[in-house]
This record gives structure tokens, sequence and C-alpha cells, in this order.
């Protein structure tokens, strides 16, 4: 069997003059194009790209079964997870944002992105903060755990590429560097101590 892409955008084997679907990659481009809602039947994972100048007029639905992607333009974007798997991104400086449910995964561009996480919110796969130096902010009371460079947990979310952790004023967020990690190595924590050498007990501030 060869794996190939078909016209419509579906990737799969084509044989014996049939076609076996396997995923599909969906992009969202064109400037300003505004497209009605897309919802897709889940039979593998789906990555779903918004470019600079793109949005969709109503939401953005991956499917059941988790693993899907959402990528963000390389101007960078806020994600916001208000639920699990779901939430919106909008493009920074952009008036309009787009409305998704049913993505596990968060992938930022080349620029830099900020993820807002609320109580509520969670992701089944994780955050990829792509380049730059990205920003991760979760709810009052949340726990930061740094398990490498850039790398870690917010709660029950895996995190990567996230160069700056942003507590809540007021709340009393927790942060956890694991050892034996070193200062270069550390997300910047706002509102938050200041943390300058690795340590292997919680900080709660």
């Amino acid at each position: 069997m060869i794996a190939e892409i078909d016209r419509r955008g579906f990737i799969g084997n084509r044989f014996n003059g049939g076609f076996q679907f396997i995923s599909r990659t969906q992009k969202i481009s064109n400037g300003n194009i505004e497209i009605p809602g897309i919802s897709f039947f889940t039979i593998a994972p789906d990555t779903f790209i918004v470019d600079a100048g793109a949005s969709l007029s109503s939401s953005l639905d991956g499917g059941a079964g988790g693993g899907n992607q959402l990528t963000g333009p390389n101007t960078g974007a806020t994600f916001t997870v208000s639920s699990v798997d779901g939430g919106r991104i909008q493009e920074t400086g952009a008036a309009v944002s787009t409305v998704f449910k049913n993505v596990g995964q968060l992938q930022g561009g080349s620029g830099a992105d900020s993820f807002l996480l609320t109580a509520a919110g969670g992701l089944s796969t994780g955050i990829d903060g792509g380049g730059d130096v990205n920003t991760l902010h979760g709810p009052a009371g949340a726990t930061y755990t740094v398990t490498g460079a850039d790398t870690g947990t917010l709660n029950a979310t895996l995190f990567s590429h996230i160069g700056k952790l942003l507590g809540t004023s007021g709340a009393a967020d927790t942060f956890v560097i694991a050892a034996p990690l070193v200062p270069s190595s550390l997300p910047i924590c706002e509102n938050s101590v200041a943390l300058s050498v690795p340590v292997s007990a919680p900080v709660t501030v």
C-alpha cells in the first residue's frame, strides 16, 4: 500500500483502486476567510492549522476520541482552554477568535504564544508552545511542576516549549522544580517568588 493525500486533503492508503482512510489535515487560510462550523467523525486524529488572518464564524469540532491537534499562526496567538479539550484561539492583534472543542493538543507557531487554562480547562494530550518565548497562565491555586527545560505540567496538563509561567496575583500557586535542573533551564515565573536554584520541595506563593 502507498500512503498519499487525495484531492480532499485526506491522508490514507491507496490499494486495488480503493482508498483506506487513515487521517487528514484541514488548513484554514486565505486571509479573512470565514467558514461555517466544521465537524468530523473520528477514525484517526485530525490536525487543524489556523493561518494568520484566518478564523471560523462558527466553531471547530475535532470529533470524539482525543488526539486531535490545533496549530496556531506563526504571528502568535492566545489559546484559552475553558473546558476539557475545549476553548478558543485568537491571533495576536485580531478582533475575532475561533471556538474549538474535542481538541486535545495545542501547538503554537514560531511566534510568541500565550496559553490560558481556566479552572474548568484541561487538555487530554497537552501544550507545545512552539518557537519564541511562550507564556502559560493557569487558574488560581494551580500547581506548576517543571520537569525539564521549558517542560512540565500545569495541574494534569502537560506542556513543553513554555519559557514563562504566570501565576495568579493574590492566589496561592505552587511551583515545583525537579532537581537537578540548572537555573538557565527554568521558565520565568511571574507573580511568584523568584526561583534561581533547583529545589525538590514544592514552593507555594
